[in-house]
């Protein structure tokens, strides 16, 4: 249990550069909670994820893939590093419900909607919230609010240089093991220069017991203007249209082989058919002319730096209904 008597108990957590405060008055020191015991989303991921992306190895094209968004040296577009950044959220949420009973944990999960891409709404649970001070990286606060739901959980958070959602679903019959399926958003770039930095939108799903993975993303100033990859966890399909800047390469579909990104000639069917939505960016013009993307057929992502975007697609502010961490 944290004490703390007549002082402010601060929790600082680095998400997307912002400090997280949470005060607590000399009165808190009275109750002690249960933790909310959320599982990290890596291991689900990692678990997955084919060997060869994680691994880097040279082969097909799906090298580039695996450099720009797999890479354990990547930057802000590695899915480990934004996945990092969420389970710090869950580690920190853990450690503030073990520290207090908070009423919020028994609430009734609030249903809210996030609209990723304009792919239509997923409906989201909330029950408790934290608001992001300001911090040195960003002006502008964020917020960070979880639920469960029939023992589904739910995730979301908001800051200025990005947004991240996931549904974190247990796998019946098999403890410890879970699917996930996550939403991350960029923005590097600042002020009349938000396209000279990383600026996309990326999904992905994973299965930590069959390693069934998909990802796909679609932005600026990440190596592609559309791209999409599944893997069955022998072989991995990908469709991309590699970014050229002002123009997109046409759709090249490569098979390669999920253990060392060699050519592989036994992609299934199965895995040549998408289950996650395709998105690849529409023409943008900013500091720079971007160009439109050959994947999908029908690019459907809007950039123009506004707070109107498609990187945009979640709350800006806690959701009625839920209450404070």
């Amino acid at each position: 249990m944290i004490k703390m008597s007549g002082l402010a108990l601060t929790f600082a957590v680095a998400f997307a550069g912002l400090p997280l405060l949470i005060s607590c008055n000399k009165d808190d020191d009275k109750t002690s909670g249960v933790s909310a015991n959320l599982p990290h989303l890596t291991p689900t991921v990692k678990a997955a994820a084919p060997a060869g992306l994680q691994a880097g190895l040279v082969g097909t094209a799906v090298q580039g893939l695996s450099d720009r968004f797999f890479n354990a040296d990547g930057g802000p577009s590695n899915i480990f590093n934004l996945l990092a950044n969420i389970d710090k959220t869950v580690d920190n949420i853990n450690v503030i419900t073990a520290g207090d009973e908070k009423a919020c944990r028994s609430q009734e999960p609030v249903a809210y909607t996030i609209n990723p891409a304009g792919l239509g709404l997923v409906t989201m649970y909330g029950q408790c919230y934290q608001v992001l001070a300001a911090g040195a990286v960003s002006t502008t606060a964020g917020l960070q609010q979880y639920g469960i739901k029939d023992g589904v959980i739910y995730l979301y958070s908001y800051a200025a240089n990005g947004e991240s959602a996931a549904i974190v679903t247990p796998l019946a019959g098999s403890e410890g093991k879970y699917t996930v399926k996550a939403w991350f958003s960029l923005s590097t770039g600042t002020g009349a220069t938000w396209d000279v930095g990383s600026y996309g939108l990326m999904n992905l799903y994973a299965n930590s017991e069959t390693k069934a993975f998909e990802f796909t993303v679609g932005g600026i100033a990440l190596g592609y203007c559309g791209a999409q990859l599944k893997s069955d966890g022998t072989d991995i399909f990908a469709s991309i249209s590699i970014d050229m800047g002002s123009t997109c390469n046409a759709v090249e579909d490569v098979c390669a082989s999920a253990a060392n990104l060699g050519d592989s000639t036994s992609c299934s069917a199965a895995i040549k058919i998408f289950d996650l939505f395709p998105i690849g960016r529409r023409s943008a013009t900013g500091s720079n002319v971007s160009g439109t993307s050959k994947y999908p057929l029908l690019p459907n992502l809007d950039f123009d730096g506004t707070a109107t975007d498609d990187i945009h697609f979640g709350p800006t502010t806690p959701i009625a209904g839920l209450g404070s961490l």
